[in-house]
């Protein structure tokens, strides 16, 4: 009986940190992907308003500013 509940303990206790594991969010950047967003080739301009205004050399740079600029407002 003892080894039924342990067994039970540990496969609750594992399976939590399946789960724990799979969910988790990754906000660490790895050297490359940190090197890419640096390279962005993007312009933000805000008017008076501060409206901004985002001028970048490809759509995904672009997409890149709009986001930026996102982030700041937030």
């Amino acid at each position: 009986m003892k080894s039924l509940v342990s067994i039970s303990l540990a496969l609750i206790f594992s399976v939590t940190l399946f789960f724990k594991w799979i969910f988790q969010p990754s906000f660490i950047l790895s050297e490359q992907e940190l090197s890419k967003a640096k390279s962005r080739e993007v312009t933000i301009y805000r008017d008076n308003w501060g409206v901004p205004h985002i001028f970048g050399k490809t759509d995904s740079d672009a997409a890149f500013g709009l986001a930026y600029a996102h982030s700041e407002d937030d």
